[in-house]
């Protein structure tokens, strides 16, 4: 096995095509077929199912492919470590959305502060679509908040936050004065996409509490949430600091409620495979 066959068994992945993968690589399509056929042999597996004139890719194809493309970008990052160019890398960083809006420019300013060789790019989405980049070797570090972190990454945790339930002034006056599981699970909800690491909070919270809530809005964007509980429409669940401004203004008022504590956990993540470049290693330094 080569570099080469890990080359073309990404571009056959890539376009799900040996004829396209072969015009990509200006080489002849039996030339690809044959190696994907030692890529198969060399592993004892079947990376491709062939049906009806199509290629889909087996289990063990897309195990492989997370390799393979960590390898060939680990020895592009080799060669330009080598070559001393490593001032002009980039470091990619994905980040989830309620920290990504709040903690991580901060974070980002302070690493270019004492790194103003090292540009960082940042990517923010939710924790799901986040672990997915990462696992594309789309990302060199992740900061996520999800509870599920898949067993590919290496993670550290790096911070801890409290999480309330807010309201529009005048909502729901009755449920501040008296709130109980049975009033909570009469509530309309305003939550975040399935997929992001403070639904996934949310959700376990309502759960260990038997609580089944009504969901009225589903929303990627914490400022929607945000707005629509100061318009009374339902009960948004958010990190405390991203609201603290609402609570101070009025526009927001927070429910406490009796032994249903909100915390979300923060991760620093990467890919267990990838190589950890003095970028990365600087990055991560900053968590302590």
């Amino acid at each position: 096995m080569t570099l080469r066959h890990l080359k073309i068994f990404i571009q056959v992945c890539t376009h799900n095509s040996f004829s396209k993968a072969a015009e990509e690589l200006d080489m002849s399509q039996p030339a690809v077929s044959a190696a994907i056929k030692e890529l198969e042999q060399y592993y004892d597996v079947r990376l491709f199912d062939r049906i009806n004139h199509r290629i889909y890719i087996t289990e063990s194809g897309q195990s492989l492919l997370s390799y393979a493309k960590c390898i060939i970008s680990d020895f592009n990052a080799a060669f330009l470590n080598i070559k001393h160019i490593s001032q002009q890398s980039i470091l990619k960083i994905g980040c989830n959305i309620s920290y990504g809006c709040t903690l991580l420019p901060g974070i980002i300013e302070s690493f270019s502060k004492k790194y103003p060789d090292i540009q960082v790019h940042s990517t923010i989405a939710n924790s799901k679509s986040i672990e997915q980049k990462l696992l594309n070797n789309e990302l060199d570090l992740a900061i996520v908040d999800n509870l599920n972190i898949s067993p590919s990454f290496k993670c550290k945790l790096i911070a801890r936050e409290n999480m309330i339930m807010v309201c529009g002034s005048g909502y729901y006056e009755t449920m501040i004065k008296n709130n109980s599981h049975v009033e909570l699970s009469e509530q309309k909800y305003l939550m975040r996409e399935k997929g992001s690491g403070t639904r996934d909070s949310v959700d376990e919270l309502f759960e260990n509490i038997n609580v089944v809530p009504i969901i009225s809005m589903e929303s990627t964007s914490n400022s929607a949430l945000i707005n629509s509980a100061i318009h009374k429409l339902g009960i948004a669940i958010l990190p405390e600091t991203y609201v603290q401004t609402y609570l101070a203004s009025g526009q927001l008022l927070k429910l406490d409620i009796e032994n249903a504590e909100f915390l979300r956990h923060y991760f620093l993540i990467y890919h267990q495979s990838r190589y950890l470049s003095t970028s990365m290693q600087c990055f991560i330094h900053q968590f302590g």
